[in-house]
Order: C-alpha cells, then sequence, then structure tokens
C-alpha cells in the first residue's frame, strides 16, 4: 500500500486539527488504497514540537520549517502558522517538491496569492487551501442542488459567520486580532464564508464593504497593548449572474459560538445551512403545489448528517451526527487522496487567490466608502 508522509508546520489550534484528520484517516476511510503518515511536526516553539512527538509518536520534531522540507520522507506539507508566513514558507515547500495543504487566506493579498499560484504551477505539486466548510454532507448536498438547477436561477441569498470571542476587551488577544499580525475578521472568518458564496452561488461583480473595531487597542497574550484589527465585517455582494446578498463576517455577535451559515433563494427553491446544526440542510421546493393544508409544500429538512460518499461515511455510521471536526477530516482526506491519484482537486490554490481578491476589493470599499467592481 502507498504511503503519503505529511510534516505539519505550525503546531496551535490548526496543527492539532490537521494532526487529526491525518491520524483518523484510517478509521473514516476504510479500504482507501494508500495509507497517510504523520511523519513529523514544526513549531515557532521546540518544546512543543518535542511534545507533540512523544504525544504522537512521531519521527521528527523541528523548530525550523526548513528541516521539515528535507526530509525524503516526507511527501507533503501543512501550513497552520500566521498568514504573514505563508508566502516564504509555501514558496520553499513548492521548490522542494512538496504537495501543500494551507490555510486560509492564502496570502496577505491577492498579489501574493498570484505569485504563489505561479510558483506551485512551476513545480507541479497539488496545492489544496483549506475551506472546510464545503465538506459538510450537507454543504456538499446544497452545491449538489444548485448545480442540478433544483434552486433554478439564483435570486438573493444571505451568508454569515459568527463568533463572540472579540466580545470581552479584558480577554487577551490572540495573532489573529491585531493589526501587527496583518490579520482581522475580515480575512479570518470572512476568507470562509466568501469562498462559499463562491463555490455555491458564482463569481462576484462588485463587493461594498464596511468594517467595525469594537475596541481600538486589545492587549496581547504578553500584556503589551497593541493596535486591534477589525472585529466585523459587513458586506453587499452583486454577483456576476446578477444576484445580490448580504455577507457578515464578525467575532462581536454576542451569543454566539461557531455559526457558519447561508440561505440561497431561486425562482424553483431555496436552500439554508447553519453549521451550528449541521446535520440537516433545509431545501424548498418552489415547483411543488400550493393547496389546502398546505399539501406537500414548504421546507424539507434533508437528514445530510454523516452520509459521505464511499469510502466515508461507514465509520461513524451515517446516522451519527456530524460536527466541525468530521468535516475537516474530510476536507484533508481530499487534498491526501488527490495526492494518491495524481490529480489536482478543489479548492484549489486559486480558489484561495480568488478569495484574497475579494478580500482586498472589500479592503479598498471599506477605505473608499464604494462599491467596488472585482474585475
Amino acid at each position: 500500500m502507498k504511503t503519503i508522509g505529511i510534516g505539519i508546520i505550525g503546531w496551535g489550534f490548526m496543527g492539532r486539527m490537521h494532526a487529526y484528520g491525518i491520524l483518523n484517516m484510517p478509521l473514516y476511510y476504510n479500504n482507501s488504497g494508500f495509507k497517510a503518515k504523520l511523519i513529523g511536526v514544526c513549531s515557532g516553539h521546540i518544546e512543543n514540537a518535542l511534545h507533540a512527538k512523544e504525544e504522537l509518536d512521531l519521527e521528527f520534531a523541528t523548530d525550523d520549517y526548513r528541516e521539515l522540507l528535507k526530509r525524503d520522507d516526507i511527501d507533503a506539507v501543512c501550513i497552520c502558522t500566521p498568514n504573514d508566513t505563508h508566502e516564504e514558507i509555501f514558496t520553499a515547500a513548492a521548490r522542494a517538491k512538496k504537495h501543500i495543504y494551507i490555510e486560509k487566506p492564502l496570502a496577505l493579498d491577492y498579489a501574493q496569492a498570484q505569485r504563489m499560484a505561479k510558483t506551485a504551477r512551476e513545480c507541479g505539486v497539488i496545492v489544496n487551501t483549506v475551506f472546510n466548510n464545503r465538506f459538510y454532507p450537507a454543504t456538499m448536498r446544497a452545491k449538489q442542488l444548485i448545480d442540478e438547477g433544483r434552486v433554478g436561477d439564483i435570486i438573493s441569498f444571505r451568508a454569515a459567520y459568527l463568533h463572540s470571542g472579540s466580545v470581552d476587551p479584558n480577554r487577551p488577544a490572540g495573532w489573529k486580532q491585531l493589526k501587527s499580525a496583518s490579520a482581522g475578521t475580515l480575512p479570518d472568518l470572512g476568507s470562509h464564508v466568501l469562498d462559499l458564496v463562491h463555490w455555491l452561488i458564482g463569481d462576484v461583480a462588485k463587493i461594498f464593504c464596511k468594517t467595525q473595531t469594537l475596541y481600538k487597542e486589545r492587549t496581547n497574550k504578553a500584556g503589551q497593548t497593541e493596535d486591534a484589527a477589525e472585529d466585523a465585517a459587513y458586506m453587499t455582494l452583486v454577483m456576476e449572474n446578477g444576484a445580490m446578498g448580504m455577507v457578515e463576517a464578525t467575532k462581536i455577535a454576542t451569543g454566539q459560538n461557531d455559526s457558519m451559515r447561508f440561505e440561497i433563494s431561486g425562482t424553483k427553491g431555496a436552500v439554508r445551512f447553519d453549521s451550528a446544526d449541521p446535520n440537516w440542510l433545509w431545501f424548498y421546493d418552489n415547483t411543488e403545489k400550493e393547496g389546502a393544508l398546505g399539501l406537500d409544500k414548504g421546507y424539507k429538512q434533508i437528514e445530510s448528517i454523516g452520509r459521505f460518499e464511499k469510502p466515508g461515511g461507514a465509520f461513524p455510521s451515517g446516522k451519527n451526527g456530524i460536527g466541525f471536526t468530521r468535516c475537516h477530516a474530510h476536507s484533508m482526506f481530499n487534498f491526501v487522496n488527490s495526492i494518491n491519484e495524481g490529480k489536482q482537486t478543489a479548492p484549489t490554490i486559486d480558489d484561495g487567490a480568488y478569495v484574497n481578491l475579494l478580500l482586498d476589493k472589500a479592503r479598498l470599499s471599506d477605505e473608499s466608502g464604494v462599491f467596488v467592481n472585482v474585475r
């Protein structure tokens, strides 16, 4: 059986999430035809890398990603580091002929993303941008219904990614909340929801954006005061196909934990989804007849649950509830399986670059106060 060796660069929350997908792949995907093996990790803090090596019984730990890239037993790398480090690590990994699974946002801006895409093509490596929300059975079913024409021509949409972690002014700020790291809620959560809109509905013609910063300064984990990045972004999108909609990305939605939701309305039907209740896709078939007592018309709750296509869906049972970790695991399987088959799959580096384009245009709109054309 072919073994695909993987190294993880960046050992924070997302590094552990990627490790979860790799380590559980044999359970989730029986008889996949290949073996994914986590070889080692790189962390900026060597003690964290050494702890991961011991904890997970790995072969290698380092605080220098270049040492990881030198290893012949590593075929692919996961890049789970802050946004402002992506291009350097990505370029080195591609030139080392490692396939790449990279966290969003792909880059700091569209120009940087284009350079990275050019490097990937020149080096002939497979790249997936981590847009894990595409990999719930319910969101995949929504895509299927839209592509089959069951929703008809899309008229309007509402999409949002809602958190509340930045409401508390006394909570120590991580790098994603600080201007010094070129971060903020727009690239962090906005990249996810913009990708879903693009994937499900199509290209964006123009965009209007207004950001909100609840507290202008925050205290970092070292106890120092820094300028804060935006806490929320509110956008209006006009699509190339004529549809219009609202997109929100916020970390100051009091009462929310982790809710990525959308509702899409078309001439023949509508779909809606909320990751806080991820087992179901709601579908409204507007072609059904209405009448006394409602007949059959109305939203239907499609029990997508954990019903992945084979080789997924057998463990846990397709009847067991789905969750955040499971869709990440399927995203990882999609990447490693593409290496096994030697075939590039989506979400590609170009998908990641397109989201960077939208983020750039949203920033420009926020600064100018007007709609901005995307192309």
